[in-house]
């Protein structure tokens, strides 16, 4: 049984993979580098100290490089063994390696994350303004994640007991992967002294993705057969890929059009960071951010949707030893079908960064803990680090790093940022193995499960900072109030108030509710702040229905139309059409409707869409057209007419002919759905009752499904003697009662 795991794996990888939710692939030592401008990326709040800067990108490009696992490290998959008394390093699966898979399958605890990433900036140049920090960034970002169960590696590599049933627990599986280009624009500012925002805003450029989406998957195996049964799926959107169907429907072949030219059209998506830095005390900052932040919806030029169209069944594949080959093979035909669906949308995995920093030696040293979190769908991963950042100047600074990612320290980490004049360079290595082994020629660091690199070459300018000048004032000795006001005419911005009006320090006439009219010509004194008035101070109703300008929200609206507190028409129905335009004013809630307010009727068969079981079919019976006379003959035939072998769920041949004209039906009325329904009498265990009747309406199902019937339109479900037709006492009752019904629906 163990030899015919291994393709069933990868069986489970064609059906139901793909590749990643995104993962960040910048440097953790980022996040306290004030004086490296690609820190704004990690934490956007993080103004950059100089005057203007420029990535060097036809030199070296600024890129950040990453790649792991959550769990394994190198050393669970190449071991160090003694084989004849020499020492070796082998992989765990080598058959030289007594012991190997073991000590893999120990190091397994849980499901298995893997990824990785690449990110390349194009173009990246900011500069300051009056007030904060302006940038722009073009990048090129490929991401990759794949959670696989544990009880997969389980399965592949230590088998099961002979009859055994083996749950192989796909509840978690899922991959997703996406390419895409990046746009951003940032700015970031202080507010007073301990407050500093920012905001990075993008557009986001589809370029290829994948993904899986599996619901209600259930797959197992035993000594007869492996089965995969359940929803699942695959989306896709790569440029020049191919899928083609078969007479029935079924997905055939999918390959990629090597001769057509690789032309990217981007799909559109939006994307934000943001982020804070706040001076909680002298030597403490805290700061918080939270990063890709977005969307892509992809477009149906190159989108492809493949859905499951039945339960996979196959009997194992063997592995030829001699000859080093599989045998048995299965085949996929009649597995998947095309979705009609054009376009769907995938997001990207914003990460949360929360940390404080304690300063000393006057802000050259910093002593560093941040909270990393990567929501990757429903599945958060936790990345905790620790970090000693030393700013002895501003043309030189590192970081230092020690990391716990996944709920375990893992190794250090370290970053550097000098400036040449105006050549800024920056590198940075996240958990840098201290241990290390070699495999053949190579040498790999076998202390660690993921691997992050960045580096970047860049031309920053300084500016020179301005310095006030102190502003000389002559002091008039003499006093002079033209206006009798208690201002005197130096001081005055108002030098005319009549005579008896209240004024302020500037001499101008007292305005309470600041709305530009002063008090003693307000004939309403205490309008709120920012309503628009008119010449006398009162707020302005521009269409007359009652409600002022300041709090209409429909500011046009038709004279002697009634309307609600914010001024727009009453729609007492909450069908977006108003009362004064509807012509069916008590429409249900939530139910579409025309321009007139009525509910759609699409088919035109007098029954509105949201009571219409068949909305686009003219029908009489719920809106549905009557099930035919001799639909239903046929069905009453089946009725008695499909027998199986006698306690089990063995289908009779003689069943066939009845079967198939089920099936012809079905083929021939595309828009029927069936129940089918199995029952038994009351004789033996009421247990073991249920079971039988669930499996040979299963059976009739897969019968159906297997002679062209697409899935999705077929039910299945077994009742065991709970509903008798006949009386369980007689001999014939009982015969009535062993039956399995069919039932036409739309």
């Amino acid at each position: 049984m163990k030899h015919r795991i291994f393709k069933f794996v990868a069986a489970l990888g064609l059906m139901l993979s793909g590749s990643a939710v995104v993962h960040a692939q910048l440097s953790n030592s980022l996040f306290f580098d004030k004086y490296n401008y690609r820190s704004r990326l990690v934490n956007p709040a993080n103004t950059y100290y100089g005057k203007f800067h420029i990535g060097v990108v036809p030199l070296i490009p600024t890129m950040g490089v990453e790649i792991g696992a959550s769990d394994l490290v190198f050393k669970d998959i190449f071991q160090n063994v003694t084989v004849n008394g020499k020492k070796e390093t082998l992989l765990f699966c080598d058959r030289n390696n007594s012991g190997g898979i073991d000590k893999f399958l120990d190091a397994v605890k849980g499901d298995q994350q893997a990824f990785g990433g690449i990110r390349i900036d194009l173009l990246d140049f900011g500069f300051a303004l009056k007030e904060g920090y302006l940038s722009f960034n073009l990048s090129a970002r490929a991401d990759a994640y794949a959670n696989i169960p544990e009880k997969v590696f389980t399965f592949a590599f230590d088998g099961m007991d002979e009859n055994e049933r083996y749950d192989l627990g796909l509840k978690n599986l899922s991959a997703r992967s996406t390419g895409w280009a990046e746009f951003s624009v940032g700015y970031s500012r202080p507010f007073g002294e301990k407050l500093s925002l920012g905001a990075n805003v993008k557009y986001l450029g589809g370029l290829a993705n994948v993904k899986s989406k599996l619901k209600n998957v259930k797959a197992y195996a035993d000594n007869d057969q492996w089965r995969i049964d359940g929803d699942y799926s695959v989306y896709s959107s790569v440029p020049n890929l191919i899928i083609e169907e078969n007479e029935e429907g079924r997905v055939d072949d999918i390959k990629y059009d090597d001769d057509k030219g690789l032309k990217l059209k981007p799909s559109f998506g939006l994307g934000m960071d943001l982020g804070a830095n706040y001076q909680l005390l002298d030597n403490l900052k805290l700061s918080a951010s939270i990063v890709d932040l977005g969307f892509i919806t992809w477009r149906k030029r190159d989108v492809k949707i493949i859905e499951s169209a039945a339960a996979y069944t196959f009997e194992g594949v063997r592995y030829d030893f001699t000859n080093e080959e599989f045998e048995d093979l299965p085949e996929f035909e009649n597995v998947y079908e095309l979705s009609s669906k054009k376009r769907y949308t995938s997001s990207i995995a914003p990460k949360l960064y929360l940390g404080g920093e304690y300063s000393l030696w006057e802000d050259r040293l910093g002593l560093g803990l941040v909270s990393k979190t990567t929501f990757y769908n429903r599945n958060p991963k936790e990345e905790f680090f620790a970090s000693a950042n030393f700013r002895p100047f501003k043309r030189f600074s590192t970081t230092l790093t020690y990391s716990m990612f996944d709920g375990k320290w893992t190794n250090v980490g370290l970053g550097l940022n000098f400036v040449l004049g105006v050549v800024n360079f920056y590198a940075a290595v996240d958990n840098i193995s201290l241990k290390y082994a070699k495999v053949d020629d190579y040498i790999i660091p076998s202390n660690t499960n993921f691997f992050r690199f960045n580096f970047g070459l860049g031309l920053t300018f300084k500016g020179k900072e301005k310095k006030e000048k102190p502003i000389k004032t002559k002091i008039e000795k003499v006093f002079v109030d033209t206006d009798n006001d208690g201002v005197t005419d130096t001081l005055d911005f108002c030098a005319e108030t009549p005579e008896g009006v209240e004024v302020d320090e500037h001499g101008c006439p007292l305005d309470a509710d600041k709305d530009g009219v002063a008090d003693y010509l307000d004939k309403c004194p205490e309008t709120p702040a920012g309503a628009p008035v008119d010449s006398l101070g009162c707020p302005l109703d521009s269409d007359g229905d009652g409600v002022f300008d300041y709090l209409d929200q429909c500011p046009q609206t038709l004279d002697g139309v009634a309307v609600d507190e914010h001024g727009c028409p009453l729609d007492d129905d909450k069908d977006g059409v108003p009362d004064y335009k509807d012509r069916c004013p008590n429409t249900p809630e939530n139910v579409s409707v025309d321009e007139n307010g009525c509910p759609i009727d699409t088919d035109k068969d007098g029954v509105p869409d949201y009571l219409d079981k068949c909305p686009e079919t003219y029908g009489t019976v719920n809106g549905c057209p009557e099930i035919k006379q001799e639909v239903k003959q046929i069905f009453k035939k089946a009725l008695n007419g499909i027998q199986f072998e006698s306690g089990k769920s063995t289908i009779l041949r003689s069943s066939y002919p009845i079967l198939d004209q089920v099936v012809k039906v079905m083929l021939e009325n595309k828009d029927y759905k069936l129940i089918i329904s199995g029952h038994t009498d009351s004789s033996g265990n009421p247990d073991k009752n249920m079971i039988l009747s669930k499996e040979r309406a299963d059976a009739v199902k897969q019968y159906l499904i297997v002679h062209g019937v697409q899935g999705h339109r077929l039910s299945a479900d077994g009742y065991g003697a709970t509903k008798p037709v006949a009386d369980n006492k007689t001999a014939k009752g009982r015969a009535l009662n062993r039956r399995v019904e069919l039932e036409a629906e739309y």
